[in-house]
């Protein structure tokens, strides 16, 4: 990286000629040179707020014993109760991977189509 470095500066020459006379492929010294560049980068963030797994089941537990309160409402009272504090898309997260959630989902998809057919008309629709 230097020689090449080097080189350019004093002669003014293009990299890939300098390479060329090294005998080393220009693919192999631009992977090294984006390498050397990532020190310079920020890496990934850290997640210090990620539950721990008995906050994943005190969720868990406070759905079951309110099974008919919704997940912003149950939010706010294991945050009131000092059980949880987790955001209401957090435990709308954790509640849908470990499915309590499924008594919203529907059990067959509608097709679109009434299958219902008329023998004739309704005493309840007569007009005079």
């Amino acid at each position: 990286m230097q020689i090449v470095a080097q080189t350019r500066q004093h002669s003014g020459s293009q990299a890939y000629r300098t390479l060329s006379s090294l005998g080393l492929p220009c693919i192999v010294y631009y992977a090294w040179k984006r390498r050397e560049s990532l020190g310079d980068r920020a890496g990934l963030p850290c997640r210090i707020y990620e539950l721990l797994s008995d906050e994943r089941t005190a969720i868990c537990a406070d759905a079951v014993q309110y099974p008919k309160i919704g997940y912003r409402k149950l939010t706010w009272m294991m945050i009131d109760a000092g059980t949880v504090c987790a955001g209401e898309g957090t435990v709308y997260r954790v509640l849908d991977k470990a499915d309590p959630l499924s008594r919203w989902k529907r059990s067959v998809a509608f097709s679109g189509e009434y299958n219902c057919c008329l023998t004739g008309p309704t005493s309840s629709g007569t007009r005079t």
